[in-house]
C-alpha cells in the first residue's frame, strides 16, 4: 500500500512538473527566425481569386486539385492539431447545419452505433482538413494558431491541392492562407 501511495504522489508530482501534452502546446515557443519563414512562405497579403466553399468542391470532386477553400476554422469542438499547421475548415452552411432539429435522433449514448454514424457524415460533410506542408511533404510542425495568429470560429481563405483520402474526407496540402477580417 505504502509503495502505491508512492507512485501516485510521484506520478502527480512528474504531472503537474510536466504539464499535459495538450496544454504544452499552445503555450510553446518557437523560434521567431523560424516563425517569420513559415509566415512570409504562407501568408497572403491579398484573398487569392476564384474562392469555393468546402461543400461546392467536395460536391463537384472528381480528382486532385488546385482550390481557393473559404470556411470558418472549426466544426467540430476542437479543430486543431497542437504542435502543427492544421486545422479543420467547415463551409458555413455545414456549421448552420450542426444545429440539431426536433426531429433528429437524439440520445445520450456515447456508444450508440446510430449517433456515431451520424457525426462521421456530418463530419465529412462540409469540412476539409487543413494542412501547411513542408518541401519534404511533412506538416510543418507549428502550431497554425500561433504561426497564424488565428481562432476558432475565425473565417479564412485557403489555397492549396485538395484531394479526397482513403477515408473519404476532403485534405489540402495548403501553401497560402489569406485571414479574412
Amino acid at each position: 500500500m505504502r509503495q502505491f501511495f508512492l507512485f501516485i504522489l510521484t506520478a502527480g508530482l512528474l504531472s503537474s512538473l510536466t504539464g499535459c501534452q495538450e496544454g504544452s502546446a499552445e503555450l510553446r515557443s518557437y523560434d521567431p527566425a523560424t516563425l517569420t519563414a513559415a509566415r512570409q512562405q504562407f501568408l497572403l497579403s491579398a484573398e487569392p481569386q476564384g474562392v469555393e466553399g468546402v461543400l461546392d468542391v467536395q460536391e463537384t470532386y472528381t480528382a486532385p486539385r488546385q482550390v481557393v477553400l473559404v470556411g470558418q476554422i472549426g466544426g467540430v469542438a476542437n479543430p486543431w492539431t497542437p504542435g502543427k499547421a492544421a486545422f479543420i475548415l467547415a463551409d458555413p452552411i455545414t456549421l448552420s447545419e450542426f444545429v440539431e432539429t426536433g426531429d433528429e435522433h437524439v440520445c445520450s449514448d456515447p456508444s450508440c452505433k446510430f449517433c456515431q454514424k451520424q457525426k462521421i457524415n456530418k463530419l465529412k460533410e462540409g469540412v476539409a482538413a487543413i494542412e501547411f506542408r513542408s518541401a519534404d511533404g511533412k506538416v510543418v510542425p507549428i502550431d497554425a494558431r500561433q504561426l497564424f495568429s488565428i481562432d476558432d470560429k475565425q473565417v479564412v481563405v485557403v489555397r492549396g491541392q485538395a484531394e479526397v483520402n482513403d477515408l473519404g474526407c476532403l485534405v489540402v496540402a495548403a501553401d497560402g492562407l489569406y485571414v479574412r477580417k
